[in-house]
């Protein structure tokens, strides 16, 4: 009893480990995330905890993209998808594989990275995860874009726009939108691009992501370089670089 009372003690550090790992991340102090994630991942390993190793590994993965070593987070995500492939954790294999498709997709490895957001959309429709569907879709919608297949990526934003619409979810509904201004600019339907890209500014200030609002306005700059309108073209990259 007094060895399971301490197992149990010990696996609570471990996951009071990766919460402050998660919180380190949202603080931008990547460079906390390692120590707390092996100390964990440690303990999971002592336990023979396999879901907390794999837990422990998609936070170090997610450090490690955050610092821009894609080809790290790669295989730690790999790593991770691995272990909930093998427990049969569907969520999580779904959560992994759109990470996965992320990070091919920045790489331009567009075969790779539109398999996985395949992957990751089949899972999150047939467990009825709807918070997942437009994450993927969205994903696909930028492979089919950057291979030019302009119809494809269109019904994929579109179909994240409905999605986000009956969940009430701003911030991937902003992300869809901004993706089919970006289908209307390569089409030439610039009335269309800028339109849509506002709309998708509007709701990324609403939300007060100042990231996304600054390529928002950085992609409307270019749509108002593309229609002449250069003073608003200025304007817009001026708001952004003042984001």
């Amino acid at each position: 009893a007094e060895k399971a009372r301490a197992s149990g003690a010990s696996l609570l550090l471990a996951r009071a480990l990766l919460d402050r790992a998660w919180a380190a991340e949202n603080l931008g102090e990547l460079n906390e995330v390692g120590a707390l994630v092996d100390e964990a991942k440690q303990i999971y390993d002592t336990a023979h905890d396999r879901k907390g190793v794999a837990d422990a590994v998609t936070e170090d993965a997610i450090a490690l993209e955050a610092k821009g070593n894609y080809l790290a987070a790669e295989k730690g995500y790999q790593q991770a998808l691995a272990l909930y492939e093998g427990l049969g954790e569907q969520l999580a294999i779904a959560d992994e594989s759109d990470n996965v498709g992320d990070i091919l997709l920045g790489l331009g490895q567009l075969d790779g990275a539109r398999a996985n957001y395949e992957k990751a959309l089949a899972i999150f429709r047939r467990i009825g995860h709807a918070d997942g569907v437009p994450l993927a879709e969205n994903g696909l919608g930028d492979v089919y874009l950057t291979m030019g297949e302009h119809r494809e990526a269109k019904k994929m934003y579109e179909d994240s726009l409905q999605v986000c619409r009956q969940i009430g979810d701003r911030s991937k509904a902003g992300v869809a939108l901004s993706g089919l201004g970006r289908v209307y600019r390569v089409e030439g339907d610039l009335s269309a691009a800028r339109r849509t890209e506002e709309q998708a500014e509007a709701l990324f200030q609403q939300i007060g992501d100042k990231t996304q609002v600054t390529q928002s306005r950085l992609q409307l700059a270019q749509i108002l370089l593309d229609e002449g309108r250069i003073a608003e073209a200025q304007q817009s990259a001026q708001l952004a670089a003042d984001a």
